[in-house]
C-alpha cells in the first residue's frame, strides 16, 4: 500500500506469487526498486524527494531529529 503521495511503501505481512514467504518478498521488492532507482534518472529524483520530504516533516514535528543517531521500532 502507498500513501496518497507515494512517499511510503508500507510492506505489511505480504506474500507474492514468486516468493515463499514475507522476507522473500521484502527482498525481492527492495531489489526491484534498488534496480529501478539505478536504471531510472526521473525515478531515482522523485525518491529523492521523496525523501526531502520524508525527512523535512520530521525535522519540523520533532527539533531535536537527528538522522544519525535516530532508530526505529
Amino acid at each position: 500500500m502507498l500513501s496518497c503521495r507515494n512517499d511510503l511503501l508500507f510492506m505489511g505481512n505480504i506474500v507474492s506469487s514468486d516468493s515463499s514467504d514475507n522476507y522473500a518478498t521484502v527482498v525481492n521488492t527492495l531489489g526491484f526498486f534498488t534496480q529501478k532507482y539505478q536504471d531510472d534518472k526521473a525515478f531515482a529524483q522523485r525518491v529523492d524527494e521523496s525523501v526531502l520530504r520524508i525527512l523535512t516533516a520530521k525535522y519540523r514535528t520533532n527539533a531535536d531529529f537527528n538522522i544519525l543517531t535516530s532508530s526505529h521500532p
